[in-house]
C-alpha cells in the first residue's frame, strides 16, 4: 500500500514542500553578514549566528533601531525568545488600540518551490486590528481572514503581549502569535513583533517556525520584515472584546508541565511519543481530572512562547470533532432518528445510479455508503482497501479544487456504486463527509429556517457552551462570495485547550455543567460502549491485541493488560499523525504532528497506566 493511501487526506503530497528545503536552510543561514575577503588568501569572517541561540541579558537582535529601520537581518528565522521581553522589561508605556495597515508583503522562505499550494512569498494584505488591556494585546478578529492581494495564504490572529524595554528609547514593544493557512487544513505557526508609540509603529518582523502540514516532508520556514502604518482608533466594541478575552482566559483549563507526568503520575513520557522527533510535533498532551499535562510547544527555533494559543491543522480528526459532534447535537435536539434520515431526502442526488437510495446519515458518518470507484471486486471485510477511494481521480483533480457547495456535490455524486450497498464495508472517502455536512445543513434549515447553518449551530450550541471561545473552521465559499457550510472532513484549527474541552464533553457522555448537549445514547455507540463495534478498519492499524475498527468517524483499537482486563479504545485520526484517544479510564491523550506515525497504541498504553481501564 502506498504512503498516500496510508494518509487520510486526498492528494496531499503535491501540496507539501520539497525535502530540498531542508538542504537549503544551512545555505540560507550562512548567506550574508560576513563580507568578502580580499586577495592574498584572506578568508571570509564567519557569519554571526548568535540569533539561533536564546538571547542573553541584553537584546542584540530585533533592537529598536532594527525595527524602525526595517532592517532585514538576519536572513533567517531567529530564536523565538527575541520576540519576547529580553533583559529588563517593564509594563508598556502606551496602550494600543487601532489598526496596523501593512504596506509591504514580500517574505522569504526556505521552500525551493513556493506557490505550491502550501507556502507563498506574498503575505496576505489584511489590516490587523488590536486592542490592549494590561499586558495583553487582543485581536478584534479571530476567525480565518482572507487578504485582498494575490497571496494564497490566509491568517488567524491570536492574543499577544505588550511591554517596554529601557533600551527602546521611549517606544513600547509588542508581539503576537498567528497562524498562516491555505486552501488546505495546514497550519504554519508564527510570531510577529513591532515597537510603537501613541501615533506610530515600526516595521513588523515575523516568522513561522512550526507547522502541521498533514503529510510530513520538509519543514518550511517563512520570515520577513513588513513595513506598516498605525491608525489609532477606539473601536466601538473595545470593551466587549476585552470582557470576552477576560472570560476566555478565566475558562482555560489548568495546565501542568510535561515533567509532572513523570514526577506526579509516574508516566513514562519517553514512551509516549514513541521516539518521534519533537520538531515534528506541534502539541502533545494528556488530559486527566480536568488538567492538561502539556508538552512544551517545540519548534525549530526554540520553544513557542505562546503555547496556549498554538493552533494545529486538525485534518481528519475534524471528522470526529466536527461532523460526528454536529450529528450528535442534531440528535440531542431532534431525536436519535436523525441518524436514520436518508441523504437523498435532503440533497439533489444527481448520480446516474440508485446507490444513494438507502444511504443514511449514519452510513455516511460510518464511511459505509457503498459508493466508490476503487477495488470493487475485492472481498469486503479484509481492511486491505480502506483508503482505496481516498485520493482517487475524482477527489484529486475535481472535488478539492471546486468552489461552492452545489458544485462540490455535483462532483461527489459522479462516483459509481459498489455491489454491496450501504452499511457493509468501510471505505474511507472525505467527499462523503462533505455530503453529510450538506445534508445535515439542509435538515437544520428545514427545522429552523433558511438562515440556519450547521457550522453556526456547532459553534454556538456546542463549542461556546463548553468554553471554546473561538473555533476557526474552514467553510465553503459560495458563488455570491458568502461563507457557506463547513467541509467537516477537515478544516478545524484547535488549540490544546480546545481539544481537551471537547474530549471532556465526549468523556462526560455529552453533558457539560448539567446540560445535555449531545445525544447520550448515540455517543455511547460512537465510543464503542454498546454491542455495536463498528466495521472492519484499516488492517495497517491493527495492533498486537487485535483489529482496527471504525464507527461514526471514530477509529478504535483493542487494548489488554495481559490478564483479565480488555478494552476497545476509540480515537480520532488525522493526516500527518494527529491522534486523540479517549480512554475508558477517563484519560485523554493527544498529539498533533507531521510524523506520519499513525500508531495510536503507544499513546493508549501510556494513558492506560493512569487509571483503571476496566470498571
Amino acid at each position: 500500500m502506498s504512503q498516500r493511501m496510508q494518509q487520510d487526506v486526498a492528494n496531499i503530497s503535491w501540496r507539501l514542500p520539497n525535502i530540498l528545503g531542508l538542504l537549503l536552510l544551512p545555505i540560507l543561514l550562512n548567506c550574508g553578514g560576513g563580507g568578502s575577503g580580499g586577495g592574498g588568501g584572506s578568508s571570509v569572517p564567519p557569519a554571526d549566528t548568535s540569533y539561533l541561540s536564546a538571547p542573553g541579558a541584553t537584546r542584540t537582535w530585533l533592537t529598536d533601531s532594527d525595527l524602525t529601520s526595517a532592517k532585514a537581518a538576519p536572513n533567517s528565522p531567529l530564536h523565538n525568545n527575541y520576540f519576547m521581553p529580553v533583559g529588563t522589561s517593564n509594563p508598556a508605556l502606551h496602550p494600543f488600540s487601532g489598526t496596523i495597515h501593512l504596506t509591504s508583503f514580500m517574505v522569504s522562505t526556505n521552500d525551493p518551490s513556493p506557490g505550491n499550494g502550501y507556502v507563498d512569498t506574498t503575505f496576505p494584505n489584511i489590516d490587523l486590528e488590536f486592542v490592549s488591556d494590561g499586558n495583553d494585546l487582543i485581536p478584534l478578529k479571530r476567525e480565518i481572514l482572507t487578504g485582498t492581494n494575490s497571496s494564497s495564504m490566509r491568517l488567524i490572529l491570536e492574543p499577544g503581549s505588550i511591554w517596554s524595554e529601557p533600551t527602546d528609547n521611549g517606544w513600547s514593544r509588542a508581539s503576537f502569535p498567528f497562524e498562516l493557512t491555505g486552501g488546505w487544513n495546514f497550519s504554519l505557526n508564527g510570531i510577529a513583533t513591532f515597537i510603537y508609540t501613541d501615533t506610530k509603529i515600526s516595521a513588523l518582523r515575523l516568522q513561522t517556525v512550526q507547522d502541521t502540514n498533514g503529510g510530513g516532508g520538509a519543514r518550511t520556514n517563512i520570515w520577513g520584515i513588513l513595513n506598516a502604518t498605525y491608525v489609532p482608533l477606539l473601536f466601538a466594541d473595545n470593551l466587549g472584546v476585552v470582557a470576552q478575552f477576560h472570560q476566555e482566559k478565566a475558562g482555560y483549563l489548568p495546565v501542568a508541565s510535561w515533567s509532572d507526568l513523570a514526577s506526579q503520575l509516574k508516566m513514562d513520557v519517553g514512551a509516549f511519543n514513541g521516539g518521534i522527533n519533537t520538531q515534528q510535533i506541534s502539541t502533545t498532551g494528556v488530559v486527566k481530572d480536568g488538567v492538561i499535562y502539556r508538552q512544551p510547544c517545540y519548534t525549530r527555533f526554540g520553544d513557542y512562547p505562546y503555547c496556549q494559543q498554538m493552533r494545529s491543522g486538525a485534518f481528519s480528526t475534524s471528522k470526529s470533532m466536527v461532523a460526528a459532534v454536529a450529528l450528535l447535537r442534531l440528535a440531542q435536539k431532534y431525536g436519535d432518528g436523525v441518524g436514520d434520515l436518508l441523504i437523498k431526502n435532503y440533497l439533489n442526488v444527481n448520480a446516474t445510479h440508485n446507490g444513494w437510495d438507502n444511504v443514511t446519515f449514519l452510513d455516511t458518518l460510518d464511511m459505509a455508503t457503498g459508493i466508490g470507484t476503487t477495488n470493487a471486486n475485492v472481498p469486503v471485510g479484509t481492511g486491505s482497501y480502506t483508503f482505496g477511494d481516498e485520493g482517487n481521480d475524482i477527489s484529486d483533480t475535481m472535488f478539492f479544487d471546486t468552489q461552492g457547495t452545489a458544485n462540490m456535490l455535483n462532483v461527489a455524486f459522479t462516483q459509481p456504486k459498489y455491489s454491496w450497498g450501504p452499511g457493509v464495508e468501510m471505505r474511507y472517502d472525505s467527499m462523503h463527509t462533505f455530503i453529510l455536512s450538506a445534508a445535515m445543513d439542509a435538515y437544520l434549515k428545514q427545522q429552523e429556517g433558511p438562515n440556519a447553518n450547521i457550522g453556526d449551530m456547532l459553534v454556538n450550541e456546542v463549542y461556546a457552551p463548553i468554553g471554546i471561545a473561538h473555533a476557526p473552521l474552514m467553510r465553503t465559499t459560495e458563488s455570491n462570495g458568502t461563507e457557506g457550510i463547513p467541509f467537516m472532513a477537515y478544516g478545524l484549527y484547535p488549540t490544546a485547550d480546545d481539544t481537551a474541552k471537547l474530549a471532556q464533553l465526549l468523556q462526560n457522555g455529552g453533558s457539560h455543567n448539567g446540560q445535555q448537549i449531545l445525544s447520550a445514547s448515540l455517543l455511547q455507540t460512537a465510543l464503542y460502549q454498546t454491542t455495536n463495534q463498528g466495521l472492519r478498519g484499516y488492517s495497517g492499524y491493527d495492533n498486537v491485541y487485535g483489529q482496527s475498527r471504525y464507527l461514526m468517524s471514530f477509529w478504535s483499537l483493542p487494548w489488554s493488560d495481559g490478564a483479565n482486563c480488555t478494552a476497545r479504545v476509540p480515537y480520532m485520526n488525522g493526516a500527518g499523525g494527529n491522534l486523540i484517544a479517549l480512554l475508558p479510564n477517563g484519560v485523554t491523550v493527544f498529539r498533533y504532528s507531521d510524523s506520519n506515525n499513525y500508531d495510536a497504541t503507544p499513546l493508549i498504553q501510556a494513558g492506560a497506566n493512569l487509571g483503571n481501564m476496566c470498571h
